[in-house]
Order: structure tokens, then sequence, then C-alpha cells
């Protein structure tokens, strides 16, 4: 026969019985904090996301900007030496131009020698 008098229930030990709604109030209260923490993680991770991600474009950009500035320095290297061989070529080929027209003038100035002699020589005969 169940007791109906108000006052502390007990369970067929004496022992006293609690309000299970406390007891689960008390676990969805734990829940929920729970919960609440787990938001707050996730919050603070997907922060830490972003900032990674924006020192990860930050260093790309760098990357990317010291890549070309080496691209420029390389072609201008590359540039140099072909005005440097181009200057070389051009001291070349006026020192070539220098020795022919050298000898073209020696050339002359034997073949008027040649000419004068054998005229000269003609003449005495």
């Amino acid at each position: 026969m169940p007791d109906n008098t108000p006052g502390a229930r007990v369970d067929a030990s004496g022992n006293p019985v609690l309000d299970p709604t406390k007891n689960v109030l008390d676990l969805v209260d734990a829940a929920v904090t729970r919960l609440n923490d787990l938001f707050e993680q996730e919050k603070d991770h997907r922060r830490e996301i972003r900032s990674l991600e924006q020192e990860h474009k930050q260093e790309i950009g760098r990357l990317q900007r010291d890549l070309r500035e080496a691209e420029t320095a390389r072609i201008d290297a590359i540039r140099a030496v072909d005005v440097g061989a181009v200057q070389r070529a051009a001291e070349v080929q006026a020192d070539v131009a220098t020795a022919l027209a050298n000898q073209v003038a020696l050339s002359a100035e034997t073949l008027r020698n040649t000419v004068s002699e054998t005229a000269t020589a003609g003449r005495r005969h």
C-alpha cells in the first residue's frame, strides 16, 4: 500500500529517496554548460583558423613579391650580359674594320708603288 503521508520519502531500506526532477535538471544544466563551452571553443578555433588563413595569405603575397623581384633581377642580369656581349662584339667589329682599313690602305700604297716602279722601269727601256 502506498504511503500518502507528507514528509521525507524513503526507500525500502530506509534511505531517503531523491526527487528525480532535481537530478534531471542538474544533468540537463551540466549538458547545456558543456555545449556552451564547446561552442565557445569552436568559436575560438574558427577565429584562430581565420587568423592563420590571413597570415598564410600574407606570406603567399610576400613570397610572390620576392619571386617577382628575383625573376626581375635574373632577367636584368641576363640583359646585362647580353648588352656586354653586344658591346664586345661592336668593339671586335670596330677593331676588324680598322685592321681591314689599314690593310686596304697598305695594299693601295703597295699597288701605287708597284705601278710607279713599273712605269719608271718602262720609261727607261
